[in-house]
């Protein structure tokens, strides 16, 4: 018999919400032209816990750098609730 425990706690609701971050940043520098190697400026305000536990891998996974960016904001619905997004060339 194999039991599997399907309650989906904070963590894994932070990790996810990790990923979809960083898709929806990377989708941002694709659709500016950047290249894989142009570093960026990000800010992302509204989610506290997700970046103290998430942030320097949404960082490195992104070629950002975490900062004061006053760039174009996007909005981005997440399960542990709404962020705003910063994102600028350094």
């Amino acid at each position: 018999i194999v039991s599997l425990d399907v309650v989906i706690d904070e963590a894994l609701t932070l990790e996810g919400d990790a990923r979809e971050l960083m898709r929806h940043v990377q989708q941002r520098r694709k659709d500016a032209g950047l290249s894989v190697q142009d570093r960026i400026t990000l800010r992302v305000d509204g989610g506290e816990k997700l970046m103290a536990a998430h942030g320097k891998a949404i960082a490195d996974q992104t070629n950002a750098v975490l900062g004061d960016a006053d760039g174009e904001a996007s909005s981005l619905e997440l399960e542990s609730g709404t962020l705003t997004v910063y994102f600028r060339l350094p």
